[in-house]
């Protein structure tokens, strides 16, 4: 009876052992899932966060190609102003000149 006894003890003792291992197994499980899940979305996150500075920067490039687009075409402008300009022949200038002297 005693044996029966320590037996049946002992295979409760395998029982816990087995049903802790088990349930220590299943966290395990658990939180390795876990922190995939989080690393994913981590890594979801810092590829958002590059997307959006990549989404800037080509912002930024463009306003600044725009820019200069501007000012180029502002240049242009202002050259082909200068060139309509008629000029006074020289000895127009030359008598000028020699008045103010």
């Amino acid at each position: 009876m005693r044996q029966q006894v320590e037996f049946y003890s002992s295979m409760q003792g395998a029982k816990k052992v087995r049903l802790f291992r088990t349930r220590t197994i299943g966290q395990g499980i658990y939180k390795s899932t876990f922190s995939n899940s989080v690393r994913e979305r981590e890594s979801e996150q810092q590829q958002q966060k590059q997307q959006q500075q990549q989404q800037q920067q080509q912002q930024q490039q463009q306003q600044q190609q725009q820019q200069q687009q501007q000012q180029q075409q502002q240049q242009q402008h202002s050259i082909s102003q200068l060139t309509l300009v008629k000029y006074e022949p020289l000895w127009l200038d030359l008598q000028q000149y020699n008045r103010r002297c």
